[in-house]
């Protein structure tokens, strides 16, 4: 059943009208031109080097993120899966 979703996305607002299935991956990038959205693998090797960083969704095997911020102790691993990940779809940012 498509449905009117309202939805913020870098400080705009858009509404767009989509399945309650679809993903928002997919609304993202193609009603919304975030072409910089991008699914990841699927195969949890970022998973399997942070744990604590990451997790992934048994159901559908999407990668969430735990921690936006992780602390300094872990950082070069969090570099690491960064390095390992397939799809180049984590993306580290150091801090100022």
């Amino acid at each position: 059943m498509t449905a009117t979703f309202e939805l913020k996305v870098n400080g705009s607002a858009h509404r767009v009208q989509a399945d309650e299935n679809d993903l928002l991956l997919y609304v993202l990038r193609n009603d919304l031109d975030c072409k910089g959205v991008r699914f990841g693998c699927g195969a949890g090797h970022c998973v399997l080097s942070v744990p604590e960083v990451f997790d992934q969704r048994e159901d559908d095997g999407i990668v969430v993120l735990l921690q936006p911020e992780p602390p300094a102790r872990i950082h070069r691993a969090v570099r690491d899966a960064a390095t390992v990940c397939p799809t180049g779809a984590i993306r580290v940012e150091e801090g100022t």
